[in-house]
């Protein structure tokens, strides 16, 4: 029940008259129970008449009693001014990127992204909070890809804007734009002491996988043409001109009669030598230094050491050869899979067959 003294300064409202005036549904709520304790009507009373809870009836008679009508104003949740404002967020996706840019190494965590949230933008999250509001905002943990340190932006920028510039600029004088396809090609090292990839596992479990000491391995020697769907590949055992040279022919003989490949690659020092082959059906066009992600072929790499050649060991060259060869006939096999893997728009040099 309520004091004397609670209830004269009841007595100083009509609050059925503020019920009626009020717009606002839980405020007005709040004057009706004021109402019936000011008619002596016990907090028990009160709730089950509004279907609510005692201690609810008693905190609004504490608001009044410490504010008076004020304090039956609707309370700010207690996460309110705790949220990031959405018209902030697209500055919060820029300042993670930033954050991480500036890192000399390593990654940033959650407790990093809290302390930017508390410091920049002034809100305070818990860590789920952090990692659900990155998930609603977009940003995902993914897997870094290489960039070489020599690479320069603008230039890759410059060379995927001016591709049929480039490959006018290498291609023989009687050969015709619409008789161009556009190859990549690149290579890739298997050793025996392979490479670790993440796998599904148990919850709490950290797997184990055997890695061997030893140094034997063999190269990937691969080629695509996204707009044939098709592919060369061998395997070798060295990365040097000699073994260029033989990728090279093998790439001369897959390209059809009256077609004339333009074969992308990176500058290496064994696919800008001048003691290359030249072949009739075939030129070099090298990428800008540096740029191994505008080539395809680094993708193709990906697939297959997460199909097949991450997670494992070899114990012999032969094994090597033999692993090699199942992941990159299983991969070019997949009808279509090159296509959709290796398409790039802007190496779409925009002729079609019968075009000068």
């Amino acid at each position: 029940m309520l004091t004397p003294e609670a209830l004269q300064r009841l007595q100083q409202y009509n609050f059925d008259l503020l019920a009626r005036e009020e717009p606002n549904g839980r405020r007005r709520l709040r004057y009706i129970a004021l109402a019936h304790l000011k008619e002596g009507k016990s907090f028990t009373e009160v709730a089950a008449a509004l279907r609510t809870t005692r201690h609810t009836v008693a905190r609004w008679e504490r608001w009044f009693e410490r504010d008076g009508l004020k304090g039956l104003g609707s309370k700010p949740r207690y996460w309110s001014n705790q949220r990031l404002p959405r018209e902030q967020e697209e500055a919060f996706r820029v300042a993670i990127e930033q954050l991480q840019q500036k890192r000399a190494g390593g990654r940033i965590r959650g407790e990093d992204i809290r302390q930017l949230l508390a410091q920049q933008f002034d809100v305070t999250y818990s860590l789920n909070g952090v990692y659900e509001l990155l998930k609603r905002l977009g940003l995902v943990w993914i897997s870094a890809r290489s960039r070489s340190p020599c690479a320069d932006p603008i230039r890759q920028a410059d060379f995927q804007k001016k591709v049929l510039q480039e490959v006018r600029a290498v291609l023989p004088a009687e050969v015709r734009l619409d008789q161009v396809d556009i190859w990549f090609q690149d290579e890739m090292r298997i050793g025996q002491r392979g490479t670790q990839t993440r796998l599904w596992a148990r919850k709490g479990a950290r797997p184990r996988v055997v890695r061997k000491q030893q140094s034997e391995s063999a190269y990937i020697f691969g080629a695509v043409c996204a707009e044939r769907d098709t592919a060369v590949g061998l395997v070798l055992p060295h990365a040097d001109t000699q073994t260029m040279a033989h990728h090279l022919h093998a790439i001369s003989a897959a390209v059809p009669e009256g077609r004339h490949a333009v074969v992308v690659l990176d500058r290496a020092g064994w696919h800008t030598t001048t003691k290359l082959p030249r072949l009739p059906n075939l030129t070099l066009l090298p990428l800008p230094a540096g740029s191994l992600e505008l080539n395809p072929a680094e993708q193709v790499w990906q697939q297959l050491r997460d199909r097949s050649l991450a997670n494992r060991c070899y114990d012999s060259y032969d094994q090597i050869v033999d692993a090699c060869c199942d992941a990159w006939n299983a991969f070019t096999q997949i009808p279509g899979a090159i296509r959709s893997l290796c398409t790039r728009t802007w190496a779409n040099l925009g002729v079609t067959d019968g075009m000068v």
